[in-house]
């Protein structure tokens, strides 16, 4: 049943410049990384590469937005790929 529940679901993560956390943060999620994507917004930094490193799906923004928008953002694609369940990283 969590299985079930898990493959509706969508773990978003907007972030800006956060490879650092990132690499930390990743690692310790306990689900399938099919399941998550960080929303990147312009990084300068290795977020990409972090997030590739981990197996995780980066959708990139290209400049800052605000993280109520970027939320939103992450909840169209969620609803776009049919998922009963949204979670927020942050």
């Amino acid at each position: 049943m969590i299985e079930e529940a898990l493959n509706k679901s969508l773990i978003v993560i907007p972030s800006i410049n956060g490879g650092k956390l990132l690499k930390r943060m990743l690692p310790t999620l306990k689900v399938p990384t099919n399941i998550v994507l960080v929303i990147d917004q312009g990084s300068t930094d290795n977020t990409e590469a972090v997030c590739r490193a981990a197996g995780v799906e980066v959708l990139q923004l290209g400049r800052p937005h605000p993280y109520t928008e970027a939320c939103n953002i992450g909840a169209k694609v969620a609803s776009e790929r049919g998922c009963d369940y949204l979670f927020v990283g942050n």
